[in-house]
């Protein structure tokens, strides 16, 4: 039987012996000298910030989850994510070779700029990746006074 054999950037990793104690770390050194950035990496998730008129959007990338894993708060002009990514079942006979994928509480703030209202907020979770939708206060109109004769 040929042995499996993944090639990661900087080193070949043999399935026939088990993973290393110091694999995580290794992994992240290897982002670190080569200047990328692992995604997912210690409970980290990527998000996406853009607005229109009328609000400001924040998507995060959480797949796996469901919304019922995730809970989204605003407390004193501050976002919160946060949530748990329970590990799947493994084998008592089977042997990690390589672990990348994160399991654990995960969290992650945002400070809201004073355009936002906190009261309106919205969030929404479709196929692992959760929208926020935060309404913009109404802009203070200024209004003319008509000078009267008296």
């Amino acid at each position: 039987m040929l042995p499996i054999v993944l090639r990661t950037r900087n080193r070949t990793l043999d399935f026939d012996s088990p993973l290393s104690p110091f694999a995580e770390f290794e992994h992240m050194l290897e982002h670190i000298w080569d200047g990328s950035r692992p995604t997912g990496m210690f409970g980290g998730y990527d998000v996406d910030i853009y607005s229109d008129d009328d609000h400001i959007f924040l998507e995060a990338e959480l797949p796996g989850l469901s919304k019922e894993d995730v809970q989204v708060s605003v407390e004193d002009g501050i976002l919160t994510i946060a949530g748990r990514k329970t590990h799947e079942k493994i084998e008592k006979d089977h042997v990690h070779h390589l672990q990348e994928r994160y399991f654990g509480s995960f969290s992650r703030s945002f400070t809201l700029p004073a355009t936002v209202d906190a009261k309106k907020v919205e969030a929404t979770m479709t196929n692992g990746v959760l929208r926020v939708a935060l309404a913009k206060r109404e802009k203070a109109k200024s209004k003319r006074i008509e000078v009267k004769d008296k």
